[in-house]
């Protein structure tokens, strides 16, 4: 074997490696971003982030964010208060970051925000034990059972921002009641 194929299969085999490495190391990671908002958040409530800290870096400062965790294995999350007056979006993401849902203040209601956060099995058996259905109400399956709810509101003032702040620092998230 010469020199230049044997170091060709050395450089190909190395290259190898250090991708199947660099795709491992999220997987590996102990403290994914799930894991560390898990201890942060406050039972029951969102953690509001600041607009520059070490859970989300460089985030848009027009807008306040608040994530939650949530854990739909051990039965049905509801997310419910009263969302801020400005626009809004809220994102169900998975635990390794993917999005998988989200809705805006355009496609609910301004005021009150009322979700339901389950398996489809689960969904059904909610829904046919409110009797009558809860109007507003909103259900979604998550892609995976844990995940984090990221919320964004639009603060165009400091006044709009504190707004916002005490808004989404009054949901619950949790099991519901």
């Amino acid at each position: 074997m010469s020199v230049a194929r044997a170091l060709a299969i050395a450089i190909l085999l190395a290259g190898v490696i250090h991708i199947i490495a660099i795709l491992a190391l999220p997987s590996l990671a102990p403290a994914t971003a799930y894991a560390r908002l898990a201890t942060l958040a406050p039972d029951g409530g969102p953690v509001i982030l600041a607009r520059k800290g070490p859970l989300a870096p460089d985030l848009d400062p027009s807008f306040v964010h608040a994530l939650c965790p949530f854990d739909a294995s051990n039965g049905p999350v509801a997310i419910r208060g009263r969302m801020p007056g400005s626009f809004w979006f809220l994102s169900l993401v998975d635990q390794s970051g993917r999005p998988s849902e989200s809705l805006s203040s355009r496609t609910m209601d301004l005021g009150d925000i009322d979700l339901v956060i389950a398996g489809e099995g689960e969904i059904d058996r909610l829904r046919s034990a409110e009797t009558p259905p809860v109007a507003g109400r909103l259900y979604l399956t998550p892609a995976t059972a844990k995940g984090i709810i990221l919320f964004r509101a639009f603060a165009e003032s400091d006044r709009e921002r504190e707004q916002a702040r005490l808004a989404l620092q009054g949901l619950s998230c949790g099991q519901p009641t």
